[in-house]
């Protein structure tokens, strides 16, 4: 089983820099991306198993537009969303109707390695995109 890892932040942050080595040395080949148009080149060109976002410092877009360009990409990649605050734009997702859950940092790494094995064991479970509603045919 493939375990590529994606971590997206932007550019001023290095967080994910840090994680990235950490889970190295845990089994996961990582990839660490800060724009979503790298993080979606990276996506295409090579099969992603979960991407792992640092959703307070992802703005333009937002953290779960990006997950939502992804998922319409590759449906089978799973998400690991965390947040050092509740301040990253998840409001209007979550009254439209998607599921997903933001974690809080720090988090101890072997919960964070639990995390990122889940959303490849249920990738589907991890961001629920809304179906929309269809109007009748008249």
């Amino acid at each position: 089983m493939s375990r590529r890892l994606l971590l997206l932040e932007n550019p001023e942050d290095n967080i994910c820099q840090v994680l990235a080595s950490v889970l190295q040395r845990s089994g996961y080949a990582t990839e660490l991306a800060t724009t979503l148009a790298s993080c979606l080149e990276t996506v295409r060109a090579r099969p992603t198993d979960v991407v792992l976002m640092i959703t307070n410092n992802i703005h333009t877009p937002s953290a779960f537009e990006v997950a939502e360009a992804i998922r319409a990409e590759r449906s089978n990649c799973g998400f690991v969303f965390l947040a050092g605050s509740d301040c990253d734009g998840r409001e209007p997702f979550l009254a439209a109707g998607y599921e997903f859950r933001v974690h809080s940092i720090p988090l101890p790494i072997p919960e964070l390695r639990d995390l990122i094995a889940q959303a490849m064991a249920d990738p589907a479970a991890t961001f629920v995109i809304p179906k929309k509603k269809q109007e009748p045919a008249l």
